[in-house]
């Protein structure tokens, strides 16, 4: 069943040992309960850098499956020692993209739930370790 839910992302990046600021935000979206685990739908917002862009994230067993659609368009599958390649597409071009997952932690159920990642991402040459937490609420 798809149900309203408030969506929050808690995001750190690192660039080659150097800490940016943490990113936090709140929007709307759905949660759904799928045959093979959980879907979280959002739209992400402009402080995220990806305003015109929606957000799905298939939480499945051992791995989560994110597609980006929009503005920019990715696909990207986290799973613990596994790497994940793809391509990054862009309003300005397309990037390669890698993967390294190195930690996933997920509990869901019918009211909601939490994911955490720890991730290196490796785009266009340019190598980052990401931190992110992801909360969801069924709206009441």
């Amino acid at each position: 069943m798809k149900r309203q839910a408030i969506i929050t992302v808690s995001a750190k990046t690192r660039y080659e040992g150097e800490e940016s600021e943490k990113t936090v935000y709140t929007v709307g979206g759905t949660l759904e309960d799928t045959p093979d685990g959980w879907r979280v739908t959002y739209a992400e917002p402009e402080e995220a850098g990806m305003a015109g862009t929606e957000t799905q994230m298939d939480i499945l067993s051992g791995r989560v499956e994110l597609t980006r659609a929009g503005a920019v368009r990715a696909r990207f599958v986290f799973a613990p020692d596994r790497p994940f390649h793809s391509v990054y597409e862009t309003p300005y071009g397309n990037l390669n993209a890698a993967v390294y997952t190195r930690s996933l932690r997920v509990r869901f159920g019918d009211r909601g739930g939490l994911l955490e990642l720890k991730y290196e991402l490796e785009l266009g040459g340019t190598k980052s370790a990401h931190d992110l937490i992801l909360r969801a609420r069924a709206a009441e």
